[in-house]
């Protein structure tokens, strides 16, 4: 027979627990037990703890090489996910940019949903040229 009564739910020992810290820096666990920070490593003028997801598509030969430069560079760099070692890669080459193209003033800003996308955006370019 029942009683009507539900059993109280069980809490976890991590609930209520962050993965990210009160200075906003992510922080992984290592097998040691001991916390390690993941900020990023490159150009911290870039560096922003707003993120925003993207997709986009790039070759398998060369994504298969950034895995494995990512992997086995990890520990030496400083740089624990795929995620971290693009930022970093990123920020690079946005600075070589700034410095080839715009005398290495940062280039304006451009809010997400203000320029044009996909077919139009093509067409577009074609009447630039």
């Amino acid at each position: 027979m029942s009683t009507g009564k539900r059993p109280v739910p069980r809490k976890s020992a991590l609930a209520g627990l962050s993965p990210v810290n009160s200075t906003g820096e992510s922080h992984k666990t290592g097998t040691a037990g001991n916390a390690v920070q993941t900020g990023t490593a490159g150009n911290t003028s870039h560096a922003s703890t707003d993120k925003e997801k993207i997709t986009v598509r790039i070759d398998r030969d060369l994504l298969e090489q950034v895995r494995g430069a990512q992997w086995s560079t990890a520990l030496a760099t400083s740089t624990p996910s795929l995620q971290a070692w693009i930022e970093d890669a990123l920020a690079a080459y946005l600075q070589h940019q700034e410095r080839l193209f715009n005398d290495g003033a940062p280039f304006p800003r451009i809010v997400k949903n203000t320029i044009p996308t996909g077919y139009a955006a093509r067409s577009l370019r074609k009447d630039q040229s």
